[in-house]
C-alpha cells in the first residue's frame, strides 16, 4: 500500500541520494574537487575515487527500499567521518555534513520503525 508516509520517506531518499550522486561525480571528476584539501591532511587523490565510488553505491541503495536502511547507515557512517576530518582540518561550513547527518538518521529511524511495524502486524 502507498501512503503518504512511504511517499515522502521515497521522496527523502531520492533527495538526499540526488545529493550524494552529485557529491560523487565531483570526486570521480577530480577537476571539480579541492583536491589540496586531502594533500593537506596526507590523503593522496586516490582515495577521493574510492570515496566517490561508495557514495555512489550508497546512493543508489538508498532508492531501493530493501537496500535503504543499510544504504543510509553507511552513508551516516562516512557522513560522521566527513565532518570529522573537516572539524580537524577547521575548514569551511560543516552545515552540508550535519543536514545530511541528521536526514540520513531519520532514513534509518524510519526504516526501523517501519520493520518494527511489519513484524508487529506478522506477529499478530
Amino acid at each position: 500500500m502507498f501512503t503518504f508516509d512511504t511517499f515522502g520517506s521515497l521522496l527523502l531518499r531520492i533527495l538526499i541520494a540526488f545529493v550524494f550522486v552529485v557529491m560523487a561525480i565531483e570526486k570521480l571528476s577530480v577537476e571539480l574537487f579541492p583536491v589540496h584539501a586531502f594533500e593537506g591532511v596526507g590523503i593522496g587523490d586516490w582515495i577521493l575515487l574510492i570515496i566517490g565510488i561508495f557514495e555512489l553505491i550508497g546512493a543508489i541503495g538508498l532508492i531501493f527500499t530493501r537496500a535503504s536502511f543499510w544504504a543510509a547507515t553507511f552513508l551516516a557512517f562516512a557522513t560522521a567521518g566527513a565532518l570529522l576530518i573537516n572539524l580537524s582540518m577547521a575548514t569551511g561550513s560543516l552545515l552540508t555534513e550535519i543536514a545530511l547527518l541528521l536526514a540520513l538518521i531519520a532514513v534509518i529511524v524510519d526504516k526501523r520503525i517501519e520493520t518494527a511495524r511489519a513484524t508487529k502486524l506478522m506477529a499478530s
